[in-house]
């Protein structure tokens, strides 16, 4: 069945293209989980379909993890409401099917911290295939200057980084200290956003160092909760910091250093800082009534055993360091026996004052006093029932003092209040209740505590969609002989480099080709056995297919109309045909599909507008077609077809020059650019043309107020099999150099 939980096998949300996971767990026929050796991986099957029945691609994978515990790893490529259903041996898992809502693919920005280029427009940026690494070239800063460098964005996996990320900030902090907030765990694993085991959060200084955090083992405030608590360590100077989250590859480490006190009682012996308590009020203890034990835990696999029924059990401490105003928590089994066990951060045992007198034993304590009521938690001094009524299982226990007050939560219940005190000890006391013949046991795990600071408060901000991996990051490359700076050129890869072609500098146009060896990280310039006067331009498009590069369009100054081929092996251009429908056009993108290269938008010379046709130029026929829209399908050659031509009714982008294009097999990718009245106006949208189909579908639009898009004159590359990066330009008055990634959902 699925694993009993309060998140896993619930999973009820995903975003397309970020990888989800469900954790499932064999249990037998009366709910014990399977012990042995037994792999099941080979024993699970899957259906993914619409809601229609309809089979769908999902990628879902299992891997084996501790005990016989299984991950499933489940991506959406694309948004809409699907069945999920998980089987084992052909047997329908418990839980399932289940519907998945999934969401949009967001644009993400990758996160970086140290160098990265300055910011600049009319740049250029390739993928290397090999891995995906991308490469920065030249362009104009926002400074009025022509850059020469060269970038590389260190790739990683992508699937491997961390999708998400919220700024925290804190008030009212002057020291030192350990920040605590609550966060709905069990929604972001709902959401498919957060690994159900919550070990992929992640926290980070504004700098990028990473901060100590810890999260509450269990209970009402463990992972999966809907109020998950959290501790990180800052220092005097950090007021604000991000968590990181959704990474189902990755997991962080908590820390426990960072408290004033912390044990969770995993050794072999109970801790040697812990000594019997003499009390006159009672029978001497028995040392032997404390051990550490695998019976249960919330966290490892041993908590701090105190045997009241089998031995005469007793009083325990250590000594901390003194905290007036502190927060106190503990994790206490309550087997819902009779007798006594609770802990205390001040409790003294009664004393001796001479003769038959004693004083008695005082302090702030809470837990189970069953001669003072057997079926509430009691809190002392003197003992009281308090409003939490006892639980059978793991319960827990927080104490906050201010300075002024000891409040006292069972399970986020408040169920006491009484006079502040100090913080100086760890006392644990299990004994026989008055009247009893003999006590019970109980257990403890995993005691914190640390300061406590009224005045500091944490503010939790919205989600960010991002890309962050602690292994990529950018780095200037290409130093030697690197080409003349300039902006508006183009570039392609073929083979393992990336070449550029043409450009503009202060008013003169290259017509000049170089080449840069990834792997040699080394730039050359590439002699051409043939050239033209007319080869020099800027703002054109360069494409490549087999083995030569082709060149279309332009200005230099004036918008140009022609095409040309450089074969890579000859080293020779050659003067392309051309069609005399599309005319003069810069600022246009152009993609290779197949054997086609395809051109949109631009801005169009003779008409001086832009546009939103789209064209397309056969390879192997060398026919030139205009795929639409058309105004008829007679009359010129390239109109001829009307099985070339989009179909209709059909959404069509809105003109634009400076966008980005990419392909992906047959989807062809516009994104951004400029357009409207002015022909200035940042769209911010994105659509995909299907060449099969002959169909464009709008991905992203302006109302979907994606910030990222909202920009011309970058850079865009695709990498992997659905995605697409972009990098740099300027747009809403700013100049930009973030580099942001998007799934194309397809």
């Amino acid at each position: 069945s699925a694993k009993e939980s309060a998140v896993s096998g619930h999973l009820t949300a995903a975003e397309a293209g970020v990888p989800t996971t469900i954790v499932v767990e064999p249990k037998d026929a009366f709910g014990n989980p399977m012990v042995g050796t037994k792999d099941y991986s080979s024993s699970f099957q899957y259906s993914a379909t619409d809601l229609n029945g309809q089979a769908y691609a999902a990628k879902v994978s299992v891997e084996k993890e501790a005990g016989q515990t299984y991950k499933f790893t489940v991506t959406y490529p694309s948004a809409g409401s699907y069945y999920l259903a998980l089987y084992v041996d052909e047997a329908i898992m418990e839980g399932f099917p289940t519907v998945i809502n999934v969401a949009k693919p967001a644009l993400r920005e990758a996160i970086t911290y140290g160098n990265k280029p300055v910011t600049r427009f009319e740049h250029s940026m390739e993928s290397r295939p090999s891995n995906g690494d991308l490469y920065v070239f030249g362009g104009a800063t926002h400074q009025g200057s022509y850059a020469g460098d060269t970038w590389k964005w260190k790739s990683t996996n992508a699937d491997d980084d961390w999708k998400y990320r919220r700024t925290i900030k804190v008030t009212g902090k002057t020291t030192d200290y350990i920040v605590e907030f609550d966060l709905d765990t069990h929604g972001m694993i709902q959401d498919g956003k957060l690994k159900p085991d919550c070990s992929d959060v992640l926290f980070h200084s504004k700098e990028g160092s990473e901060l100590q955090y810890f999260m509450a083992p269990s209970g009402v405030s463990g992972c999966g909760t809907t109020s998950t608590t959290i501790y990180v360590s800052l220092t005097s100077a950090q007021d604000e910091f991000y968590m990181y989250y959704g990474n189902h590859k990755k997991s962080s480490t908590p820390s426990t250093s960072m408290f004033e006190y912390f044990e969770d009682f995993e050794g072999d012996t109970l801790p040697e800082t812990f000594t019997l308590e003499t009390d006159t009020c009672a029978t001497a203890g028995d040392i032997s009534g404390f051990t550490t034990s695998s019976d249960v835990s919330v966290t490892g696999s041993k908590s701090l055993k105190v045997d009241a029924e089998n031995t005469i059990g007793g009083s325990i401490k250590t000594v901390t360091s003194n905290l007036t105003k502190f927060r106190l928590k503990y994790y206490f089994f309550d087997t819902l026996c009779e007798g006594i066990h609770f802990l205390s951060p001040d409790f003294e045992a009664c004393t001796a004052l001479g003769g038959s007198k004693v004083e008695s034993s005082a302090g702030s304590a809470i837990g189970v006093y069953s001669s003072s009521n057997p079926s509430k938690y009691a809190y002392s001094s003197p003992w009281k029932a308090g409003a939490s009524s006892r639980k059978f299982g793991f319960n827990e226990f927080y104490l906050v003092d201010d300075d002024t007050n000891l409040k006292m939560y069972v399970d986020g219940q408040l169920t006491a209040e009484t006079a502040a005190t100090d913080l100086d000890k760890i006392f644990i006391r299990g004994t026989t209740a008055a009247g009893s013949s003999k006590g019970s046991v109980g257990y403890y795990d995993t005691i914190i505590a640390t300061s406590y600071d009224p005045a500091v408060s944490v503010q939790m901000g919205g989600e960010d969609a991002v890309s962050y991996s602690p292994d990529a990051g950018w780095e200037s490359v290409g130093l030697s002989s690197p080409p003349p700076k300039r902006q508006a050129h183009a570039s392609v890869v073929y083979g393992d480099s990336m070449y550029i072609f043409g450009g503009e500098r202060s008013a003169y146009f290259y017509s000049d080709l170089w080449k840069y060896d990834f792997a040699a990280d080394a730039w050359s310039f590439i002699p051409v056995k043939n050239m033209s006067s007319s080869l020099g331009r800027y703002d054109h498009s360069a494409v490549v297919h087999e083995d030569c590069m082709y060149i279309y369009g332009g200005r230099s100054p004036d918008p140009q109309g022609d095409f040309w081929k450089y074969d890579f092996k000859l080293q020779t251009w050659n003067v392309m045909p051309t069609s005399e429908g599309m005319g003069p056009r810069f600022g246009h993108v152009a993609v290779v599909s197949g054997d086609k290269m395809y051109i949109y938008g631009g801005y169009l010379h003779d008409s001086e507008k832009l546009t939103t046709e789209l064209w397309s130029f056969d390879f192997k026929s060398s026919k030139w077609t205009l795929v639409g829209p058309r105004r008829t399908n007679f009359g010129e050659s390239y109109v001829m077809d009307p099985s070339d031509a989009i179909s209709f009714p059909s959404v069509l982008p809105p003109e634009r020059h400076s966008g980005v294009g990419v392909a992906f097999g047959s989807h062809i990718v516009v994104v951004g650019g400029a357009g409207g009245a002015d022909m200035g106006t940042e769209l911010g949208d994105a659509y995909v043309f299907d060449a099969e189909k002959k169909a464009w579908t709008a991905l992203i639009l302006p109302s979907d107020n994606e910030a990222g898009l909202q920009r011309y004159d970058s850079a865009g590359a695709s990498f992997g099999t659905d995605k697409i990066a972009l990098f740099g330009g300027h747009g809403k008055g700013e100049f930009h150099n973030n580099l942001y990634n998007y799934h194309v959902d397809l």
